[in-house]
């Protein structure tokens, strides 16, 4: 019977008691065993990802994080595409913690793909912490997921990803991106047009905002994009829509870009002030307190 290992026990005692009964046992021992460095747990540790509880698997893995190198590369890689969920999802995991001299990107990049929605969410995080820029493209296209929690994943990696690599990107993805079947492929698009503040994408974005038979989202979405357009376009589709959009969400994001690109363009302050100050007896609550306050930062940057 093995209980309550320790740091007192060696390396071998440890790895035998990671076939313990006793799940609190078996994690304990996978906890100690990654304090102790000794990579000679590693094989174990993996071995130990196919476990029925959840708390063992992540105790063998977190101590896994701490020992696997670039000579355990090929371990990960098979794991990627291992039968058991656990020995997946924690490969993935570790892929994108772990720095390796290989290139991992074309395997988490298949994971964005595995039929468990958590690992396809796990993938996009790990290809968010690697960094690359060649998962943006992929990353796109996972936003057709099923699952809100993977998608959530990927909207996340895509922000940091295309943050970090402005000046490689070119535009043309998120403008074909408008005219998926998808919803969210197109509201993601539409948010980093204006991240990347296209010229191109101007006229694209008018139309959607103009399409009153678009997804509500998606709409906002192009309304913010259209204030980082700095564009009298823009400024003027802006202003009709404060003044007379029905949708409530896209009104709001309307009257929030019109203020921000009024704050960065002085020559608009005076119609954006205008525009926001005829509405301040509106009885949308949330629509006045984001006039109100755009009213007074445009005062203060005076």
């Amino acid at each position: 019977m093995f209980d309550r290992p320790n740091t007192g026990w060696e390396s071998e005692r440890l790895i035998e008691a990671l076939s313990s009964r006793n799940c609190v046992t078996r994690a304990t021992a996978a906890e100690v065993l990654g304090s102790k460095k000794d990579r000679v747990a590693i094989k174990p540790l993996f071995r130990l990802l196919r476990d029925k509880d959840g708390s063992v698997r992540w105790r063998a893995a977190e101590s896994l994080e701490s020992l696997i190198g670039d000579e355990d590369i090929e371990l990960l890689l098979s794991g990627v595409k291992d039968e058991h969920e656990g020995v997946r999802f924690w490969s993935v995991y570790l892929l994108g913690r772990c720095r390796f001299s290989k290139d991992v990107v074309p395997y988490l990049i298949s994971a964005l793909k595995d039929d468990n929605h958590e690992i396809r969410a796990i993938a996009a995080q790990s290809l968010e912490l690697v960094g690359d820029e060649r998962a943006i493209p992929p990353l796109l296209e996972a936003m057709r997921d099923e699952w809100k929690g993977a998608r959530l994943s990927v909207f996340g990696a895509l922000r940091k990803l295309v943050s970090e690599n402005k000046n490689e990107i070119d535009a043309e993805l998120f403008l074909k991106g408008l005219e998926d079947d998808y919803p969210d492929v197109r509201f993601v698009s539409a948010f980093f047009l204006g991240e990347l503040g296209d010229s191109r994408a101007l006229t694209p974005l008018l139309d959607l905002i103009d399409d009153i038979n678009e997804d509500v989202n998606v709409r906002q979405w192009a309304a913010y994009a259209l204030g980082r357009m700095d564009d009298d376009r823009a400024l003027v589709r802006l202003i009709d829509l404060v003044n007379g959009e029905k949708s409530p969400v896209v009104r709001r994001m309307a009257l929030r870009s019109l203020g921000e690109m009024a704050l960065r363009n002085p020559e608009y302050v005076k119609q954006a002030e205008a525009c926001i100050t005829s509405i301040l007896e509106e009885e949308d609550v949330i629509l006045l307190g984001l006039a109100q306050g755009m009213l007074a930062r445009l005062q203060k940057n005076r």
